[in-house]
This record gives structure tokens, sequence and C-alpha cells, in this order.
């Protein structure tokens, strides 16, 4: 695929998965209009066709292990959102299945490259949690708090941010 190519779909990557959050906000709180409930599975389904591009045309293997956790967590994010708007429980089971599977992959794999090295060096210290939801029926129980204090005690020497 062309260099070119790859490069629009990356930078479509994040907006289009924006307009999909936003839509299933509305869909959410707007009586759950038909509309935003169409968009947001359509914008679901063109992310994550573009993020299987991205993962087949992945140059190195940190491209790779990203593309592929973002897909993963893209899959785990579209199958909850099936889960809360049309009430299919299966959906549920499977978000937390691929939400399971995307943690496996904390670390990145073994023989890389020597910029590779650089960058990993570089963030050894870091460990980085982007988003973390709680169910709105789990709510105000401190169930976050719990996981995150059990994740450091799981690597006390990693510093978070």
């Amino acid at each position: 695929m062309k260099k070119s190519v790859l490069y629009l779909l990356i930078n479509l990557h994040f907006p289009l998965w924006i307009i999909k959050d936003s839509s299933w906000f509305f869909s959410l709180t707007l009586d759950g209009h038909p509309i935003f409930k169409f968009v947001s599975i359509a914008f679901a389904f063109i992310t994550l066709v573009i993020s299987g591009i991205l993962v087949k045309n992945s140059e190195h293997k940190m491209n790779f292990l990203e593309n592929f956790v973002l897909t993963i967590w893209l899959a785990a994010n579209t199958s909850w959102m099936l889960h809360e708007l049309f009430e299919i429980d299966f959906a549920a089971t499977l978000a937390i299945g691929f939400f399971g599977f995307g943690i496996l992959f904390y670390k990145a794999l073994p023989n890389l490259s020597p910029l590779e090295k650089i960058v990993r060096k570089q963030c050894e210290d870091y460990l980085y949690i982007g988003y973390l939801y709680t169910l709105p029926q789990y709510r105000s129980r401190g169930l976050a708090s719990k996981w995150l204090e059990a994740v450091k005690q799981y690597a006390p020497q990693k510093t978070f941010g």
C-alpha cells in the first residue's frame, strides 16, 4: 500500500473514532435517537477496518504491536458500545475478553530494532493508562481506584502518569 494512503488512514483513524464516540454519547443522552446509533456503528466499523489495514501494513514490530493492541482495544470498545446501545449481553462478554486480551500485550516483542531499543529504554520506567472506565452500575464503589492500586502493587518499581 502506498505510504501516502497509509499516512491518510493513520490521520483519519482518530477523528473517525471521536465521531463514533460522540455519536455513542449522543445516542445515550438524546433519548437514543436512531441516527446516532447508526453513525456509531458505521464509524466503529470503518475505524476497525482502517485499524486492520494498519496492522496488515505495519513495517516494524513496534508498529505492528501498537496497531494490533489498538485494534483489540477498538474491538473491545465496539463490543461494549453494542452492549450499551442494544443490550446485547454477549457483546459485554466479548468486550471483557478483548480488554483482557489487550492487557496481555503490555510489553514489547523481543528482538527489537536499534531504534525500538532506544525508545523502549526511554519509556521503561513509565506505565501509561490512557483510559479507565467503570460501568455505571459499578460506580461509586471505588473499583477503579482498587484496580489502580493493584496495578501499582504488581509493578512497584514503575512510575505512573
